[in-house]
């Protein structure tokens, strides 16, 4: 993870309201004072606040298209069943993965440019005009504050930091390009309120982290319509979970992108180019700017154990006893009418995170061969990808607009 902080950025940030200027001084004055008083935090959501209505943001397409406010059981119900659906459709194929990939890789030459424009059309035609518009290389993410996409940028400007995932090594034969979401950044709720953002925002304060997670576009398609990265249950078949429920996320691309379904637009027994993609969403997580304090998982020791206990038996446990892992405890709490509280688990040593929820602000997408695919590796033991678009597998509000 890398920090991004206000002295290596602000100084490029756009600011009408004198919050750059008082970063700067801040970060050249080496300015640490903690004291908080009530009118300096009525005066930070302020500022924090208008800098945000500088920008028109947008809410996700389930919001957008509901009648009424989605509570965040409903919200939940949106996305149950897409696992089933997309088993029902048949569109992992497992059987001619290997097969798929040898075809394709066997295409007449073409130009990159040609999975570009299948990948760009494939946003546009779910109403996602603005990540096309706003599109840039994804080690822009590392440059300077003026590359950043506005939710980014809005955001280092209010904490003055930004934690970033680690920068990626990219092989030859491969190209990755973030498609940024307009949604606005993660925001402490007096700010929210103040600016009277979206209730899909997360109030989060200043702590929470930027990471990967890796998934089929259909789970991309639906994860963007509702805004949000639902945790895995472990009481739930189609849910593998080595750590407990969670919304699964990591620092690593790499990582990310062994969880992320290598796709191919056209039929691959008949392939028009030899460019394959995968897509990683680039997602907020609650960290240190949660509710609940950062917790930490150790790795169990399940030598001993069978096949069938060991499938029962997560690979990861606390460190300390927390409800987290509960959730009828965690949704109780809240009777069942509000989120449960926002937290979030590491397991430093294997680069990975759960939370109780990722809040998407990009889609990293890469354009690559199939060798290069291949290195990626994938989770599981049988080789899958899916091929041309099946459109009865997407959930009905995350398909094309009309």
């Amino acid at each position: 993870m890398k920090l991004v902080t206000e002295y290596e950025h602000t100084k490029s940030l756009p600011s009408k309201h004198g919050w750059q200027a008082r970063c700067d001084t801040n970060a050249r004055t080496g300015d640490t004072d903690t004291t908080v008083t009530s009118t300096h935090l009525d005066g930070h959501a302020a500022m924090a606040a208008t800098l945000l209505q500088e920008y028109t943001w947008e809410i996700p397409q389930v919001h957008r298209r509901a009648s009424r406010t989605l509570a965040p059981r409903q919200l939940r119900k949106t996305s149950k069943g897409l696992v089933a659906v997309m088993g029902s459709q048949n569109v992992l194929n497992s059987e001619n993965a290997k097969e798929w990939l040898q075809q394709i890789d066997a295409a007449p030459p073409a130009p990159i440019a040609s999975v570009w424009t299948e990948v760009d059309a494939w946003f546009v035609q779910r109403g996602h005009q603005f990540a096309v518009e706003g599109v840039r290389p994804l080690a822009s993410l590392w440059g300077s504050a003026e590359e950043l996409p506005p939710n980014l940028a809005v955001s280092l400007a209010m904490h003055g930091q930004l934690a970033l995932p680690e920068q990626p090594v990219f092989a030859e034969e491969e190209e990755w390009r973030l498609y940024p979401l307009n949604f606005a950044p993660p925001t402490p709720t007096a700010a929210a309120n103040q600016a009277g953002l979206h209730k899909s925002v997360p109030h989060w304060n200043k702590g929470w982290k930027i990471e990967y997670h890796g998934s089929s576009l259909y789970g991309i398609s639906s994860a963007i319509a509702v805004g949000e990265v639902f945790p895995s249950e472990p009481d739930t078949a189609a849910h593998r979970s080595a750590c407990g429920r969670g919304a699964y996320s990591t620092g690593s691309l790499k990582m990310a992108a062994r969880y992320a379904i290598t796709h191919y637009f056209h039929d691959p027994l008949a392939p028009m180019h030899p460019w394959v993609v995968k897509m990683v969403l680039l997602i907020g997580i609650p960290s240190d700017g949660g509710d609940l304090p950062v917790a930490a998982w150790e790795q169990q020791d399940r030598s001993g154990l069978s096949k069938s206990e060991k499938k029962r038996t997560p690979a990861f446990k606390l460190t300390e006893d927390d409800d987290r892992l509960s959730k009828r405890q965690m949704r109780s709490e809240q009777g069942g009418r509000a989120r449960e509280k926002d937290w979030t688990t590491e397991a430093l040593d294997y680069s990975q995170s759960t939370s109780s929820r990722g809040y998407p602000l990009g889609i990293c997408v890469g354009a690559m061969k199939p060798k290069v695919a291949k290195k990626y590796a994938q989770e599981g033991k049988v080789p899958m990808m899916t091929a041309k678009w099946h459109l009865e597998a997407e959930l009905p509000w995350a398909r094309p607009l009309r």
